[in-house]
């Protein structure tokens, strides 16, 4: 996503997010207030410890245990320090719920979990 560098100087902080979310924000809270208080913006360090987020595939899980052994391999060999999963539009069922928490208890790293009805595409 690009970038527009510009200084928060005037109260703005326009250029401080990603375009693409700076459009979204305005186009659906056209209140700058409103905006300022859902989404406070200021400009964040240039080695800010930024949340990875892995999307898993829409699917119905049974288990998390295939899913595991991927992701254990993706955080080791990318290095970060924190990461998300995002489930979009999944259903679980069977061992899923164990599974999962065992992945958890031994992946710290693993920050956030997120499962969403739908997010488009």
């Amino acid at each position: 996503a690009e970038v527009a560098r510009s200084s928060c100087a005037d109260g703005t902080c326009a250029g401080v997010w990603p375009r693409d979310l700076e459009a979204f924000l305005a186009a659906h809270v056209p209140s700058a207030l409103q905006r300022a208080a859902i989404a406070p913006r200021s400009r964040l360090p240039d080695k800010a410890p930024w949340l990875r987020t892995l999307a898993l595939p829409r699917r119905q899980y049974f288990s998390f245990r295939r899913e595991a052994r991927v992701l254990d391999r993706v955080v080791r060999q990318d290095g970060g320090k924190a990461y998300g999963l995002l489930f979009r539009a999944s259903t679980f069922a069977g061992e899923f719920c164990e599974s999962l928490g065992a992945f958890l208890a031994r992946e710290p790293r693993v920050a956030s979990v997120a499962v969403v009805g739908g997010l488009g595409p």
